[in-house]
């Protein structure tokens, strides 16, 4: 993944299409939730989300297609990342810096 940038405001479709052999997601969230999670080792993750903690995301196994239609907010640190956060892709480097500009 690369670097994206972003207006508040914005509203973007992201169309995600898994091409690996594994499943993955593509997750929309901030350093801060994601410190939670991985600190909490992964066990508060399921194909459902993470409990109402404001990530948005899409799950997909191999070969599967998705999407998701985001508007951004003015709160620039709502969303900070994308990333997959299944047990060591994140570790693996799959995440990219989202900024958000007002």
């Amino acid at each position: 993944m690369s670097d994206t940038r972003f207006s508040a405001g914005e509203t973007v479709l992201f169309e995600v299409v898994n091409e690996g052999a594994i499943e993955h997601e593509f997750r929309l969230s901030n350093a801060h939730r994601i410190e939670e999670h991985l600190e909490g080792g992964h066990e508060d993750h399921d194909a459902t989300g993470h409990h109402g903690d404001g990530d948005v995301f899409v799950h997909l196994l191999a070969g599967e297609d998705g999407h998701l239609l985001v508007t951004f907010s003015d709160d620039t640190e709502f969303f900070t990342e994308a990333a997959c956060l299944l047990p060591g892709h994140y570790e693996a480097e799959m995440k990219a810096d989202i900024i958000v500009s007002v």
